[in-house]
This record gives C-alpha cells, structure tokens and sequence, in this order.
C-alpha cells in the first residue's frame, strides 16, 4: 500500500512539475522551477556523467526541452 501510494505520489509530483515547467528552460533554472526539490548541480553532474536528460548546449548555457526531462526523470528518479 505504501508502494502504491509512493507510486502514485511521485506521477502527481511529475504531473505538477510538467504544468509548471516551459517548454524549454536553462538548466540553471531547475532548482527555481522545481520549487527547490531539484537541485540543478545534481542533474549537471550526472549529465556530465552521461546519465542525465538530453540537453542542448546553446551559447554557453545548458537548454532542456520539458517533455525529455520529465520522461528522464520518470525514468530515472533521483
């Protein structure tokens, strides 16, 4: 039961964040836009490790595009 609830919690969670986020945001603004639950170093370090959401590098800045980063993070939950 407490799985399930989990479960259910997390998809809630991803759902909010999904309406929250643009379409595509820098990657420094993940900690803002994830109301602080998501820190933006930690994703930079595991895309540095090659096990992060795709980005795109544009100038200088990391870009994410909404929908890969919440099918990686379905995918691969902190």
């Amino acid at each position: 039961m407490v799985e399930k609830r989990a479960e259910t919690d997390f998809e809630k969670f991803l759902e909010d964040l999904e309406r929250a986020l643009p379409p595509i945001f820098a990657r420094h603004r993940l900690t803002e836009l994830s109301g602080g639950l998501i820190n933006s170093r930690t994703i930079a370090n595991r895309m540095s490790l090659g096990n992060g959401p795709p980005g795109i590098m544009v100038g200088r800045k990391i870009g994410l595009s909404r929908e890969s980063f919440i099918n990686w993070l379905r995918d691969n939950s902190l």
